[in-house]
């Protein structure tokens, strides 16, 4: 085998060709190049860490090769998102215009970003100008000999004053260009689809936006997930390179746990590699390593989401999503008909489906006829954000009788929950998610945290099957595997049951815990507390316990 030295899998920033694996750009932008010679202003969109920077780099230098006919420059606007308005805008994207040209690497724009004096005066003009945007990109291609392409990154990221100004200047450039003294061909690269409706931000629990001017953009490209096909390239090219195999259940593995999500994709065999095996490439990928590499992902999701919390967080609604978070967890299935929203008013609604159409946008979640989790990966994110959620609306709770300094009673907080689930069923109606039926798996991981923590911890959280939610509780080395079932039936008893069961083996575990949550109520659910005790010819014993809501009963009438 041709060995050569072996780049990386990168899972922590945008890929550099020189020294990360990478899936080829262009064809994952297909019609793009038609796009720029054709002249046109277009968007491009996609999921939070999908590649879109890495894409647009990539293009970038592909256009600016000896012999192109353009000059292309990539100008990320997020360093420009503390802007006061257009004027102050203006002044901050000619000096960041100016240090992306002194970056380049197509040679005389660097003699370009030494002209002081021609710098200076591009600035004047954007401050005194009426159109300080316009007048920049005007000034700047008018003194260049190829055509230019301009590719503006994190558009998202201005304030909504700011980025009215912007596009209603491209527009009139895109109209008029200037006499020819504008952009060749223009894309704006973020979140979402610009084209047909504003991007919806809600500080302050008001629903605000920008409008895209019409006829702007002819055409919006999406940047999706990778294709089975797109991972194996993807791992061919480290095979090739280090002569390390991943075998094909493990490459089956990765895609059940990030369904080709890119960040995701590079993450586990990334960790695999460095965390794992320590560079050791004698040694296989095999699946068992890529669910070790897939738990400790889960387990520091503030180092792997972060990026998704703060776009979260940064919309002024912590909180305000959790009625999205845990529609897109709720039965059957987990997932419900886009047409079954929340019980509200028609401004409810509205702000609900904004925040699903931003969650959708964020790749959060996945859409089509039903809602849910993109992968499962990130259920166990949004399960983590829902129980923290939820805390709160938890009855305070003697911790001390649920542990000792060496065991942890699992089935006295079960038996515990099943009490507080029955007689306290209608209490979790319409809180913290109004409109919403309880979700199980988060009162329940939200319960065992609050009288487990500090000193024990939920160490995964997931939702792998339909209906299924896994976690796993560790304390003082031991494992207390959990699987809990909503909405039992006899199918998903059974795959609750093989589910727990496959954890199990892969902890060593003898015990298990199964639970389920019963649709109807019960007249005697407070005195089903007991668990029924499932041995496994393999010798392992799983407890079930059932969470019932209980009986409603009315009042006798009293004879006259």
């Amino acid at each position: 085998m041709n060995m050569i030295q072996p780049k990386r899998f990168c899972y922590e920033g945008p890929i550099q060709s020189d020294r990360h694996y990478a899936v080829p750009a262009l064809p994952r932008l297909r019609g793009v190049l038609e796009l720029i010679d054709q002249g046109e202003y277009f968007s491009v969109q996609g999921p939070i860490q999908c590649g879109k920077t890495t894409s647009v780099l990539a293009l970038v230098d592909h256009l600016n090769k000896d012999g192109s006919e353009y000059v292309a420059l990539r100008c990320g606007l997020n360093g420009l998102s503390g802007a006061s308005g257009p004027k102050d805008f203006g002044q901050g994207f000619v000096t960041m215009i100016r240090r992306d040209l002194s970056a380049s690497k197509v040679g005389y724009l660097k003699n370009m970003g030494e002209d002081d004096y021609f710098w200076e005066e591009l600035k004047d003009l954007a401050y005194f100008s009426s159109r300080p945007i316009g007048v920049t990109l005007s000034g700047l291609a008018g003194c260049l000999e190829r055509k230019m392409v301009v590719f503006f990154d994190d558009f998202r990221d201005l304030p909504d004053s700011v980025l009215s100004a912007f596009l209603s200047q491209l527009e009139t450039g895109l109209k008029t260009k200037y006499g020819e003294r504008f952009p060749h061909s223009l894309a704006l690269v973020g979140l979402g689809n610009v084209m047909g409706h504003a991007a919806q931000r809600r500080p302050l629990s008001k629903t605000q936006g920008f409008s895209i001017p019409p006829g702007l953009f002819r055409q919006t490209l999406t940047l999706s997930y990778f294709t089975p096909s797109e991972l194996k390239l993807l791992y061919a090219q480290h095979t090739q390179a280090s002569g390390q195999p991943i075998d094909d259940l493990a490459v089956q593995r990765v895609w059940r746990w990030t369904k080709g999500q890119p960040r995701l994709v590079n993450a586990l065999v990334g960790i695999v590699n460095d965390e794992i095996l320590k560079n050791d490439y004698g040694k296989t990928v095999t699946a068992d390593r890529v669910d070790q590499a897939a738990y400790l992902v889960m387990n520091s999701l503030g180092r792997h989401m972060d990026p998704i919390w703060l776009e979260l967080a940064g919309q002024g609604l912590r909180e305000g999503y959790g009625p999205t978070l845990a529609f897109s967890l709720l039965a059957p299935g987990g997932q419900k008909k886009l047409t079954s929203f929340p019980d509200g008013d028609d401004s409810e609604k509205k702000l609900f489906v904004d925040d699903l159409n931003y969650c959708l946008d964020l790749g959060l979640l996945k859409g089509g006829d039903a809602i849910g989790p993109a992968n499962p990966i990130y259920a166990s994110f949004i399960v983590r954000i829902l129980y923290q959620m939820v805390q709160r609306w938890l009855p305070k709770i003697n911790k001390s009788q649920f542990k000792t300094r060496h065991k942890t009673y699992m089935d006295k907080i079960l038996k515990e929950f099943q009490a507080l689930w029955s007689n306290d069923f209608n209490n979790f109606l319409n809180r913290p998610f109004p409109g919403l039926e309880p979700v199980p798996a988060v009162f329940l991981t939200a319960f065992i945290n609050a009288i487990l923590s500090p000193l024990t911890s939920i160490v995964s959280v997931f939702a792998e099957h339909s209906g299924i939610v896994y976690a796993e509780v560790n304390r003082s080395r031991e494992n207390f595997p959990l699987a809990l079932v909503t909405h039992h039936t006899q199918v998903r008893a059974a795959k609750g049951q093989e589910f727990l069961l496959g954890h199990m083996d892969r902890l060593g575990a003898k015990v298990g815990w199964l639970v389920f949550f019963e649709q109807k109520p019960a007249k005697n659910a407070n005195r089903q507390l007991s668990p029924q005790i499932l041995t496994i010819p393999s010798g392992q014993t799983i407890r079930v316990y059932h969470c019932r809501k209980k009986l409603e009963t009315r009042p006798k009438a009293h004879s006259r």
